[in-house]
């Protein structure tokens, strides 16, 4: 016996087309579910209402979205809204403009600060990363970045090819993730690497600038308070430099700007620092004639001179002096035009190295008249900070005059 109730039953035999069960159950067509079904049309004047839905919606008609056209729908506090900041048109996503121009647009106006994308792994296991896979044809490119709280370290890393390729590139900071063990570029202080087949690292600039291409290798504190030294590797610019290839060492920070140890030109010539380190200071007027020792290079005895130097040595004029930078075996040559008032008369020519003398000779002066000529040559050691200079001694009364054309000539050679 069926379920008490009433309803209407075709012949007394067949299916019931209504019913109303005595727990409450409406029934509309062939049903023995505790649900109301209805098979053909249900025409309802008024609101449905139910706390749940079912079947795919395919044949709904005269449902109004929100928004407007390209626009997705989304969840707003309990209703369903949408906003031209998130548009789909078929083919391209639009965040922030409803006018993608590719697959995924993200757009937004933030003076001063940044448009960020974020994607965030947060475990903190061995190996464990964020990456970003981008694919041209069958080509993969992984962009993906470690990171280690125990040491505060991390690397960021670039891999063409397939998932468990060798790594392309790879920038590290006290990194203690995997290692290049091929390469030998896996401890925890490799900073930047590059591997390929025929691994090119380019650094590009263009004719118009003044020292070009430069690779700087510097040292700071390891707390970065200071900056200790750095070496330099130019390629200076063919208008500026001839396109020679310069090794430079120094303090400055600016490396392109150090003293320049090592020069490489075009035409293979390989010119070394200490060839680069010379001065020439000659006289182009007479000096004052003048009793006692003096040094004729001293702007206030007279005469006036000429220099050419290069790389570190220094002439002081106001003194006469010539001040070595670097440590090194240094060639000094000198010659000496000198005329005495006395016929005769005995005059000391000296090279002296911080006031003491290294070299020295007489020359006599035969007459008043003729120009009585000294050179000297010799190869000395010096170091950082000595100074050289020139001293004659015309004796007690006679008085010395130093003629043009004398002058001096130090030069670096170890």
């Amino acid at each position: 016996m069926g379920t008490p109730g009433i309803g209407y039953q075709d012949g007394g035999t067949g299916s019931f087309g209504f019913q109303m069960t005595s727990d409450g159950q409406i029934k509309l067509g062939n049903t023995s579910d505790d649900v109301i079904q209805v098979t053909g049309t249900l025409d309802v004047n008024g609101n449905v209402s139910g706390t749940a839905f079912y079947g795919d919606g395919s044949n709904l008609t005269s449902m109004t979205p929100a928004g407007s056209d390209t626009q997705i729908q989304y969840n707003d506090n309990g209703s369903i809204a949408a906003s031209d900041d998130f548009i789909f048109d078929g083919s391209k996503v639009g965040i922030g403009t409803d006018t993608p121009d590719e697959a995924l647009h993200i757009k937004k106006s933030n003076s001063g600060g940044d448009v960020t994308c974020k994607i965030e792994n947060t475990s903190n296991t061995a190996n464990a990363h964020a990456q970003v896979r981008l694919r041209a044809n069958t080509m993969d490119t992984y962009l993906r970045t470690y990171e280690d709280s125990t040491t505060g370290g991390g690397r960021f890393e670039i891999n063409l090819g397939a998932d468990s390729d060798p790594i392309t590139m790879r920038i590290v900071s006290k990194d203690l993730g995997e290692n290049w063990d091929s390469t030998g570029l896996g401890a925890d202080d490799t900073l930047l690497g590059v591997v390929g087949e025929d691994a090119i690292l380019a650094v590009v600039s263009e004719d118009n600038g003044t020292y070009s291409s430069t690779i700087a290798l510097k040292e700071v504190a390891s707390d970065l308070s200071t900056f200790n030294d750095g070496w330099g590797i130019v390629k200076q610019t063919k208008t500026t430099g001839e396109g020679k290839l310069k090794f430079t060492y120094g303090t400055g920070v600016d490396v392109s700007q150090n003293s320049t140890i090592l020069l490489l030109t075009p035409a293979g010539d390989l010119v070394c620092d200490a060839m680069q380190q010379y001065i020439s200071v000659t006289l182009a007027t007479d000096s004052d004639a003048l009793a006692g020792d003096y040094n004729p290079f001293d702007i206030d005895n007279g005469a006036t001179f000429t220099t050419n130097s290069n790389n570190g040595i220094t002439f002081d004029s106001s003194t006469g002096r010539l001040t070595i930078s670097k440590a090194g075996d240094y060639e000094i040559t000198a010659v000496m035009y000198m005329l005495q008032s006395s016929a005769n008369a005995l005059a000391n020519f000296e090279i002296r190295k911080n006031g003491s003398s290294i070299w020295s000779a007489n020359t006599v002066i035969h007459n008043s008249v003729d120009w009585a000529e000294r050179t000297m040559h010799g190869i000395f050691t010096l170091v950082a900070d000595d100074y050289i200079e020139i001293v004659i001694d015309s004796g007690a009364t006679a008085t010395l005059t130093t003629g043009d054309g004398s002058g001096i000539v130090v030069k670096r050679i170890a």
